[in-house]
């Protein structure tokens, strides 16, 4: 994930970084067959990054960690499906 610098890829969409972090689905499959509370973890990273991405894209968030991860939870609870993730259930703000 630290590969992907999504924080920088400010120019997009959510919808667009759903399409390009989505494909990661067979991994989770994989992966999350045997050591689903491993990924647990690594989904709240996702969640982080996606905030960070969010206070990158959006002037209003920026320094706003708190703001960002409430608008990421709004956008999980309109779209629940949008990232592979969140359809397990983990949502942003559920970690904090």
């Amino acid at each position: 994930m630290r590969k992907w610098k999504l924080q920088l890829k400010c120019n997009r969409t959510i919808d667009e970084i759903a399409e390009w972090i989505n494909p990661a689905r067979g991994w989770i499959n994989y992966y999350g067959r045997f050591r689903k509370t491993a990924l647990n973890r690594i989904f709240a990273l996702l969640n982080v990054r996606l905030m960070k991405w969010a206070q990158w894209k959006y002037k209003k968030m920026k320094g706003h960690s708190r703001k960002a991860m409430h608008w990421l939870g709004y956008i999980a609870k309109q779209k629940p499906t949008l990232f592979a993730h969140w359809e397990l259930g983990i949502h942003p703000g559920d970690e904090q």
